[in-house]
């Protein structure tokens, strides 16, 4: 239910999730692919954690991928993360070695955020696939 999404959100990361975020969770938890497209700071991101709460919450054991342009986006979204107890890692060129990838393979995050180039071009992440 919305209420139980909201308390979760609340509980977890302290914020209150709006409606279009809520209407995101929604259509993503019930397995539906979703463009979402709004200005920047209206809280896209935090539609991607939600649905990432609600399966862990149910005792799922799911691992969500977010490709972003900006690789310190990546590390301010690894930062909220750890408020919720949630491990993620921005893979960047920086940390893109043998051991982050292995670790990504184990199911040691809950997020991983990565950039279009690594993504596309770094053979480790192609393995995943």
């Amino acid at each position: 239910s919305i209420k139980e999404i909201r308390d979760l959100v609340q509980a977890k990361l302290g914020k209150h999730p709006c409606w279009l975020q809520i209407q995101i969770t929604l259509a993503l938890h019930a397995g539906k692919d979703v463009v979402g497209c709004a200005k920047t700071g209206a809280g896209k991101t935090l539609s991607f954690w939600i649905p990432l709460l609600m399966a862990l919450e149910e005792g799922q054991d799911k691992m969500t991928f977010v490709v972003t342009p900006l690789n310190l986006l990546g590390k301010q979204n690894v930062a909220e993360l750890e408020k919720a107890s949630l491990n993620g890692i921005a893979v960047s060129a920086k940390n893109a070695n043998t051991q982050t990838f292995k670790d990504i393979e184990e199911g040691k995050y809950h997020v991983v955020i990565i950039n279009p180039e690594l993504l596309m071009r770094c053979p480790e992440v192609e393995k995943m696939w």
